[in-house]
């Protein structure tokens, strides 16, 4: 327990003393055998951030870098041996991946612009300019906090995580406001949309032969249960013919029967 307590408080020490904003991250990790009479063999296990890829690391410190697929996460790991009352440390760099794009700020800006510039001598202008002003704001924060030299790399981090969950309601809100463009007979602006994360793509061919055959057998189906329906109802209608047929004919054949009696 002492030797855990000791890798995650130099890890996050190492965390809060970087800039949020200022290239790569150092990760430390510091491993201590509290004996001071026996060598020991510790294990050093540590799990990076979860937005933390192979491509991001760009020194392992000496250190095995390996992937838990329970938890979906980079870890690393070594054996290492201490003489009594030894330290060793290990330092990783990491890239900072814990900020958003300029381009998808920039993108989501340039998409409102277009659509208020459009909107502007409409009945519906105050109503988007209302929602369109919320997303200016919301725009600014992202680049205020994650650009802010003052806050720890852990905060940092909880920055863009909020942040990310920011981007998506901006999205949909941007979404609205083409919606109020389209109702008022305006067409989407197709050139910004491209530039953003909205997926337009057509289906794929899979996904097209899919669709055909869920068709085809709805068809056959269906023509099946009508075919059946109407061989059920064409039954029907032959016994009640044969039945009207039988009935007409026997009475015929009756009063036959009894003018050929002999007086």
């Amino acid at each position: 327990m002492i030797r855990k307590l000791l890798i995650l408080m130099v890890a996050s020490a190492a965390f809060a003393g970087s800039l949020a904003w200022a290239g790569p991250v150092k990760m430390r990790i510091v491993i201590v055998n509290p004996s001071t009479t026996k060598t020991q063999e510790k294990e050093i296990k540590n799990y990076l951030p979860k937005e933390i890829t192979l491509k991001d690391i760009r020194d392992n410190g000496g250190l095995n870098v390996e992937f838990d697929e329970a938890q979906s996460l980079l870890f690393v790991s070594k054996k290492v041996e201490l003489a009594p009352g030894e330290t060793k440390s290990f330092e990783l760099l990491l890239d900072d991946v814990w900020v958003v794009p300029d381009q998808k700020t920039g993108d989501l800006r340039k998409r409102t612009d277009g659509i208020m510039e459009k909107l502007k001598d409409s009945a519906y202008f105050d109503q988007a300019d209302l929602l369109a002003k919320t997303i200016y704001g919301r725009l600014d924060e992202i680049l205020r906090t994650q650009s802010d030299p003052n806050v720890s790399r852990q905060q940092h981090i909880a920055y863009f995580r909020d942040n990310q969950k920011i981007l998506a309601s901006i999205l949909e809100d941007v979404d609205r406001l083409e919606k109020i463009l389209v109702t008022t007979g305006g067409p989407p602006n197709i050139d910004l949309m491209e530039n953003t994360d909205v997926n337009l793509k057509s289906p794929t061919t899979k996904t097209t032969w899919i669709v055909i055959f869920i068709i085809l057998i709805f068809i056959t189906i269906l023509a099946g249960a009508f075919y059946f329906t109407w061989q059920g109802q064409a039954r029907v209608t032959e016994n009640i013919f044969t039945r009207e047929k039988d009935a007409t004919f026997s009475d015929f054949n009756k009063d036959k029967k009894e003018e050929r009696k002999p007086e």
